[in-house]
């Protein structure tokens, strides 16, 4: 048993060191050949390389520590996302110089500054969420970079398989290049059926190689003249064109980079010039690789989970979850030991847990020990890769670049509905090829900024447009109200908003505004269509419930819609506005500029159209506020109020289509009348100095016989779902009162500015019974009751009607009949109103406005069906 878990232990090791070593060198590859300022060509690989086993330990060491226990086979491996990034700042460095050891030393503070950047970034993304910038970028944009980076694989794939090698051409893609993209396309093709299909095709690569070279006349030596193989000094750390002796800035010491903490014992040889002036490059390289740790973070617990479900059930139980924290930690950690170490950049590779659950090895120890054997490769200056033909490099980086292309490429074509959707990710690949990757990013980010405006230019911003005749407010209305309403509903326009208003679609608000004053020859129209246009409106509610956010640009159109509207005399009503958006403020203060006519601003769409409905009434509907005839309107005269009570009885009977005058007129020797001055309170309210029932707790049906009341409440005190209750209670939920000063103060605050709002729930005329409410279901309404024009009611206490229950149990019958008749009715016009905002909200958005003639059309094609 223990010899079976040895032999297991060391050849999944020796899995895991051949595919970071493939990493390694690939990433050791891409410097291959650097151009000096004295025009002589540098190679860095071996010492590339070297940074990238030591970034490798130091990151993967600090991921198994933190990490190790929460996901499975975390073996850290150079990122090739960074290869072109390493590239930039090199090329930006070698050409100002003509010494080997200052570029190497150079190079390598370059790169540990990068790293150290990266993993700031990462702690700020983390601890501000202020750069989380995987969560901010569009699919197009990731998808771009990854394709980048994917065929910056192919190039350098290319540069492994041909460079330094001079033959034509025909033979570089015949015999260096196409058998890369062969084998490449053949492991990805297979890598998901077994994890041995990597390491075996490098084994069978390297066998063929050296079954070719057997058989060869020259043997090795022709085929690392032909480039088939790497020459044994093309991996020693010391440079072809410097010696010991050499007149350069080199120290003395024979400890320097590539090997681990290096640089920091040849730090006369750093040009700290060249160092800034790399800086755009090291920011770019920071930038870059940040988002790149951030997606790939999300990314390694997804593929995790696969290889859970696919596999087994691994070391832990349940799915494993992201944990940001840790992961953002464990690369700062890394990054900044990589960085003092002088590596490169190493995060988990993504195949490893895939190829972990296969060969049943997905602990620590095994990761571990095939990290520590990469110290006598560095030690021994990579002499093993000698033995290694360069189509195994380039066939990783094939296989690498096809997976990429094939994920962020290929997918987002088959995935994107529209081409304009996919133009983005070709376009980010040519600007990187002929600009930089930075630029590609910027560019790419541009054209999806755009393409989300056109987007939601062709959806359009107005969920839907309604009017008074279909869209009405909570508001209990009397009939005469309700009649002018039905007349002159047409004279409130609704325009609902909805989504992101932006420079795309801001300006677009003016001609739904203007269509509705559009002037319309009517000699040059039909008479059925002529007299169904509808008339100018006098209020127009626009609602902003449903609005996510705005931009500037919507202010800059605002004063032009407040133009058209104040030049045909009519008013604005906004409802929905954040108090928290800033906007508003800007809002209010165009309007204070135009002098505040015509503009108000209301909390939600209900109370907006109670306001435009009472604007509608007051200019086109008078209250009858004096009774039908003379009754004798003395207190004492007893007839008069029995007259009065029995008027009262009939205009419900009338308005609501009921027969209860006669039999509930019996009830008239309990009731006494109360006149109402306007102005007056019924009850007793605070700031109101006069009012009818001194004792408030004397409560009771009040019967309207004529005049308007209109009920006031504060949103505080509501018996409604959705109220203040820690207000009602002194900001407790028990009702005691908090000991604390400071709390007593904030919460008598709180209580004086809610008073100061109120809000006009109903106005009760001729025709209607207040009190009900509390009267069926015992709940007091905490509004205040304002008498609005002259008016006169009649009581009956509740005690007399328990006397009523006594005396004449079929008379309180029918008083508890029509009472609940007339609050069924009111619940009914509320179910009413909820279904039709349901209905309006669940409407088609509408893309362009719908002029006069149109609306005219479509009146009368509705009258026709309806056979009106």
């Amino acid at each position: 048993m223990l010899l079976s878990k040895s032999i297991s232990f060391l050849s999944s090791s020796f899995v895991f060191l051949l595919l970071l070593i493939t990493f390694i060198l690939a990433l050791g590859a891409s410097l291959q050949s650097l151009s000096l300022s004295n025009n002589t060509e540098l190679d860095l690989c071996p010492h590339l390389a070297s940074m990238a086993a030591t970034g490798s330990i130091m990151s993967g060491l600090t991921t198994i520590i933190i990490l190790g226990k929460k996901y499975p086979t975390l073996l850290v491996t150079p990122d090739l996302f960074t290869v072109p990034l390493i590239l930039s700042i090199a090329n930006k460095i070698s050409p100002s110089s003509s010494s080997p050891h200052e570029v190497l030393a150079t190079l390598t503070v370059a790169l540990s500054l990068s790293l150290g950047l990266t993993g700031l970034l990462g702690m700020f993304s983390l601890k501000f969420r202020i750069l989380n910038f995987g969560s901010f970028l569009p699919s197009q944009v990731i998808g771009g970079l990854m394709s980048v980076v994917g065929v910056g694989t192919f190039r350098l794939a290319w540069k492994i398989s041909t460079d330094a090698i001079t033959v034509s051409t025909k033979e570089k893609v015949l015999l260096h290049f196409l058998p890369s993209v062969i084998a490449g396309l053949f492991i990805y093709s297979l890598q998901g059926r077994s994890p041995y299909i990597l390491p075996g095709s490098i084994l069978f690569m390297t066998s063929m190689a050296y079954l070719f070279v057997a058989i060869s006349a020259d043997g090795m030596d022709l085929a690392k003249d032909r480039g088939f193989f790497w020459a044994s000094e093309e991996f020693s750390y010391r440079f072809a064109n410097s010696t010991s002796t050499s007149t350069s800035t080199s120290t003395s010491t024979s400890y320097a980079p590539p090997y681990p903490f290096g640089y920091w014992f040849t730090l006369d040889d750093i040009n700290w010039l060249l160092v800034f002036g790399a800086g755009k490059e090291i920011l770019s390289f920071a930038f870059l690789f940040a988002i790149r740790c951030n997606l790939h973070n999300e990314t390694l617990v997804r593929v995790a989970n696969d290889c859970k479900d696919k596999y087994g059930s691994g070391s832990g139980s349940g799915r494993y979850q992201n944990d940001e924290k840790g992961c953002m930690k464990s690369h700062f950690i890394g990054f900044t030991l990589s960085a003092l170490a002088g590596g490169t950049g190493a995060i988990p590779n993504l195949s490893a847990p895939s190829l972990g659950y296969r060969l049943h090895q997905t602990g620590r120890s095994v990761q571990v020990f095939a990290l520590l054997m990469l110290l006598p490769l560095i030690a021994t200056e990579w002499s093993v890769v000698a033995f290694l033909p360069k189509i195994v490099f380039s066939t990783i980086m094939i296989q690498c670049g096809i997976d990429l292309l094939v994920t962020y490429f290929i997918a987002p074509w088959r995935k994107c509905p529209t081409m304009w959707d996919f133009l983005p990710i070709p376009i980010m690949v040519l600007v990187s090829i002929f600009v930089s990757i930075v630029a590609a990013v910027v560019v790419g980010g541009c054209m999806c900024v755009f393409i989300f405006a056109q987007s939601h230019m062709r959806e359009g911003f107005v969920k839907f447009l309604s009017n008074g005749l279909y869209l009405r407010s909570s508001v209990e209305r009397g009939v005469r109200e309700s009649e002018c309403l039905n007349r002159n509903g047409e004279m409130i326009q609704v325009i609902c908003l909805h989504g992101y208003l932006f420079f795309g679609n801001a300006k677009k608000l003016s001609p739904y505004v203007h269509s509705m004053f559009e002037e319309v020859d009517v000699a040059d129209l039909p008479q059925n269509i002529a007299q169904n246009l509808p008339p100018f409106p006098e209020v127009i509610v626009i609602d902003m419930a449903l609005v996510t956010g705005m931009d500037v640009s919507f202010v800059d159109c605002y004063p032009e819609v407040l133009s058209i509207a104040t030049s045909h005399n009519c008013e604005v009503i906004f409802c929905g506005v954040d108090e928290n958006i800033k906007i508003k403020s800007m809002m209010k203060g165009v309007v204070k500029k135009q002098g505040g006519r015509g503009v108000t601003f209301s909390k939600e769409l209900d109370v907006a159209l109670g306001e435009a409905e009472d604007r509608i009434i007051s200019k086109r509907c008078k209250v009858e506020t004096k009774p039908f005839f003379d009754d004798g309107d003395g207190d004492g005269d007893r007839d008069g109020d029995c007259k009065g009570f029995m008027r009262a009885l009939e205009l419900i009977d009338r308005n609501h289509n009921v027969s209860n005058s006669k039999n509930l007129g019996k009830l008239s020797k309990f009731v006494r009348r109360i006149d109402l001055a306007r102005g007056t309170s019924l009850f007793e309210a605070p700031g109101i100095q006069q009012f009818a029932m001194e004792d408030s707790d004397e409560r009771g049906l009040f019967f309207v016989e004529y005049g308007e009341l209109s009920l006031e409440r504060n949103p505080n005190k509501s018996t409604r779902s959705g109220s203040n209750f820690l207000n009602q209670n002194q900001g407790t939920i028990t009702g005691i009162r908090s000991r604390g000063d400071g709390y007593m103060a904030r919460n008598a605050r709180a209580r004086n500015s809610a008073t100061e709002r109120s809000f006009r729930n109903a106005r009760l005329g001729a025709g209607w019974i207040l009190g009900a409410t509390e009267f069926c279901c015992g709940l007091r309404n905490a509004g205040v009751h304002i008498c609005v024009a002259d008016a006169r009611l009649h009581f009956i206490s509740y005690s007399d009607v328990q006397n009523v229950e006594e005396e004449d149990p079929l008379l309180a019958l029918q008083l508890y009949k029509l009472v609940s008749f007339l609050q069924s009715k009111a619940n009914e016009r509320e179910v009413e109103s909820l279904i039709m905002m349901k209905e309006l909200h669940n409407q088609v958005t509408i893309k362009k406005p719908i002029s006069r003639v149109q609306q005219g059309q479509i009146k009368f094609a509705y009258q026709a069906m309806n056979g009106v």
